[in-house]
């Protein structure tokens, strides 16, 4: 990264050198994290999807309830009940 590209825009500031070049950094930083989210390669997002790709476990058997019933169940018991 060019830093004295840009400095120009900080000058006005009158921060000094050290805390121009800090103030650069921290922007760029905050470009470089939302380009990488924008793009999906945010670490968390690439964690997740490492998650998902390496899953075994069916979204219908997740535990879903502290009775321990699974998304499946609940859905039957809940068209059951409906029906009567």
């Amino acid at each position: 990264m060019n830093i004295e590209k840009y400095r120009k825009h900080l000058a006005p500031l009158k921060l000094g050198k050290d805390k121009e070049e800090k103030v650069i950094r921290f922007i760029h930083a905050i470009m470089e994290e939302f380009v990488s989210v924008a793009f999906g390669k945010h670490p968390v997002q690439q964690a997740v999807d490492e998650k998902q790709r390496k899953s075994l476990q069916k979204q219908g058997s997740v535990l879903d309830s502290k009775d321990h019933k699974t998304a499946q169940h609940i859905e039957k018991d809940a068209a059951t009940r409906w029906d009567r």
